[in-house]
């Protein structure tokens, strides 16, 4: 079974090579897109404004809309101007800064994605790990754990 499942990755990674493709790490790439689709329909006339989370990275970043394939709403995209800096723009408030999920600007930026989509479809941030009823136990304490280093990257 294991060489198996060698030889399939060996022929996905030579596959992958010579069609020029980048074979790992292509999520480390400080210059691509981060992009979520919004629940917004073609038709809704009115622009799309930035909410707080993405509007204070100002001119850090760079914007683009654009429908989501299969007319499922509006792909809202971003972007770092300068792909390679190590440091948060000095316009985002420091609160903000410090809330938001990640160490890096790429990853703090992800972050502000995420919670814009969630201000732009619901009004509000949502928060899984803050339940207003739960309490901390043993039994729970796995999912609190990934709860709290899922929203910097991948999915929960």
């Amino acid at each position: 079974m294991v060489g198996v499942a060698a030889t399939i990755a060996a022929a996905v990674r030579r596959r992958a090579a010579s069609h020029g493709l980048p074979l790992s790490g292509h999520q480390d790439d400080p210059s691509r897109w981060l992009a979520v689709t919004v629940n917004l329909t073609p038709d809704d006339s009115r622009p799309l404004e930035l909410p707080e989370p993405l509007r204070a990275w100002g001119e850090a970043i760079e914007v683009r809309t654009s429908p989501a394939p299969g007319d499922r709403g509006t792909e809202l995209a971003v972007r770092l101007r300068d792909p390679y800096t190590q440091t948060l723009p000095s316009g985002l408030p420091d609160a903000l800064a410090q809330d938001l999920d990640g160490t890096t600007a790429v990853e703090k930026l992800r972050s502000a994605l995420r919670r814009a989509k969630q201000v732009i479809e619901t009004g509000e941030v949502l928060r899984a790990d803050e339940p207003g009823t739960t309490e901390a136990t043993a039994l729970n304490a796995p999912l609190r754990a990934v709860t709290s280093i899922s929203g910097a990257e991948g999915r929960l």
